[in-house]
């Protein structure tokens, strides 16, 4: 299964969810009038990412880049095989970019890409850094690890039971995945995993696929579908589940204190850690599929209409 496959089967995912649990929700203002769409309406969006004043969309057509927000947005797609790009990081000036056909890398901010499959054909569904290392979780082939910038690549999956890896997070030496089925801890880089998953409690049957985590502080966020938000305040050792915002979670980001959801019913926001939530607007019956922070605006993906832009 590539990513569109895995993105066609979130968009499902959260259309269902829009008639599961909305009574649990409190609704607050709905501010959808300070979204402004910004571009890229005609495309189906995998990721986004923000790095400096560069901020990336990868689509089920190439590689894009604006330098002013979303203003205007350019293709850097020179040298990237054709298909969805799934996930982009930067790791010293190098800008990597996981694809249908592996991991690509420009060091000229996407003039022009070359391969970085050494070890690693998958398609990565996310990156993480940890010190001088690179990760890349992979759906259906588990994580893999670079020490040499992206040069080869070696699995690292001993303990890791289940190798579908939608997410990653980094704490000081602990790298968290998020999988198919719940989240994994690992403390030496990968070279053994353990399950963490107490305090999970299964609500809609559907197993615990964790599509995004996101560290504030150090309070760990899991969101997953179709079984909602969870928190954990000790590294993973338990969690507790957040009420107020439903069950089915697309995306997570952070901006200093402030921590985004993108749901089936939009963007909510909390300013205290999980505590309450507001609700920011943005609904849509695909739900919010794609978040990413470049300060001072908040971007999100709906799932339809492209890309949309407000002030934090």
């Amino acid at each position: 299964m590539n990513r569109l496959m895995v993105f066609l089967s979130l968009v499902l995912m959260i259309i269902l969810c829009n008639g599961c649990n909305k009574n649990s929700i409190t609704i607050g203002p709905n501010n959808s009038l300070s979204w402004t769409n910004v571009g890229l309406t005609n495309r189906s969006i995998a990721s986004l990412f923000a790095s400096g004043s560069n901020l990336y969309a990868g689509t089920d057509s190439g590689a894009f880049l604006s330098t002013n927000n979303g203003t205007n947005w350019k293709s850097i797609s020179n040298g990237l095989p054709t298909g969805v790009i799934s996930c982009f990081i930067v790791k010293d000036a190098n800008l990597f970019a996981g694809t249908e056909n592996g991991i690509y890398l420009t060091t000229n901010n996407g003039t022009s890409w070359s391969s970085s499959n050494t070890g690693m054909t998958i398609e990565p569904e996310a990156f993480a850094i940890s010190g001088t290392n690179l990760f890349a979780a992979t759906y259906g082939g588990g994580v893999f690890l670079s020490t040499s910038n992206g040069k080869s690549w070696i699995t690292v999956n001993s303990g890791l039971t289940n190798n579908f890896v939608y997410s990653l997070a980094v704490s000081s030496t602990n790298l968290f995945a998020g999988t198919n089925n719940g989240v994994f801890l690992s403390s030496n880089n990968g070279s053994s995993w353990i399950a963490i998953d107490s305090g999970f409690t299964a609500l809609n049957q559907g197993g615990f696929i964790v599509v995004a985590l996101a560290f504030s502080g150090s309070n760990l966020f899991a969101g997953m579908q179709g079984e909602g938000l969870y928190l954990s305040t000790n590294n993973g050792t338990s969690w507790s589940i957040i009420n107020g915002i439903g069950l089915c979670i697309g995306a997570l980001a952070v901006s200093g204190s402030n921590i985004f959801a993108g749901t089936s019913y939009g963007v909510f926001l909390s300013t205290d850690n999980g505590t309450s939530w507001t609700d920011i607007g943005l609904d849509n019956p695909s739900g919010v599929l794609r978040l990413a922070v470049n300060d001072p605006y908040l971007f999100a993906f709906t799932g339809t209409g492209g890309v949309w832009r407000r002030p934090i």
